[in-house]
């Protein structure tokens, strides 16, 4: 089945950095993230019938301040996948971004921040939690090494206001700080040191 696809007004011109991290359903809906610029979706009807032969697309940018276009094709290149994630959990679609990985922060001022979509139009921010404050008890009460690498956050399905996030001994500079973890990064690089960190926000 061949459909004719509609993009949005110059879609193909100012995001032509587009490369897909993940998709996932929600609402009857399609959804393609790419986690430094924003998502393209359509209806799952439209894209599925025999009857209907011209399917528009919609896109969200992600929130502001969040968006980094063309930054995976940079010497700076990190996989997206490592600090940020994007899906539904509940009844609502989220954003999941932990700072010092795409961008340079202190390590006092690090947080993970997890973002709410409106109305498929307008990001609002759900919850932060400070690394620098927050992890540290949560490292101390569990007897955890206290300078441990955050990344990979995912989103809880079924539960709304829950986050995981993997905790790793793995890709951190000499000192102890977060390092930024190059382009030929492998998720097999911290299987063997990895634990888990469950927020509830």
């Amino acid at each position: 089945m061949t459909k004719r696809v509609s993009l949005p007004d110059k879609w193909l011109e100012d995001q032509s950095w587009f490369l897909a991290d993940l998709t996932f359903p929600f609402e009857g809906h399609g959804f393609w993230a790419d986690l430094t610029g924003g998502v393209l979706f359509c209806s799952y009807g439209d894209l599925l019938s025999d009857k209907v032969h011209h399917v528009d697309m919609g896109f969200i940018n992600l929130p502001p301040g969040c968006q980094r276009p063309g930054l995976r094709h940079s010497r700076e290149a990190v996989w997206p996948a490592v600090s940020r994630t994007m899906g539904y959990s509940g009844v609502s679609i989220k954003f999941v971004s932990i700072d010092g990985f795409l961008e340079q922060v202190t390590p006092a001022d690090r947080k993970v921040t997890v973002w709410k979509l409106l109305d498929r139009k307008t990001w609002v921010i759900q919850h932060e939690v400070s690394l620098e404050s927050q992890l540290k008890q949560e490292l101390s009460k569990a007897k955890l090494p206290e300078h441990m690498t955050v990344m990979y956050p995912i989103l809880s399905t079924r539960e709304e206001h829950v986050i995981y996030i993997i905790l790793s001994m793995k890709g951190m500079q000499s000192g102890g700080g977060v390092g930024l973890l190059g382009e030929h990064f492998e998720r097999e690089d911290f299987v063997s040191q990895v634990t888990c960190w469950r927020v509830k926000h």
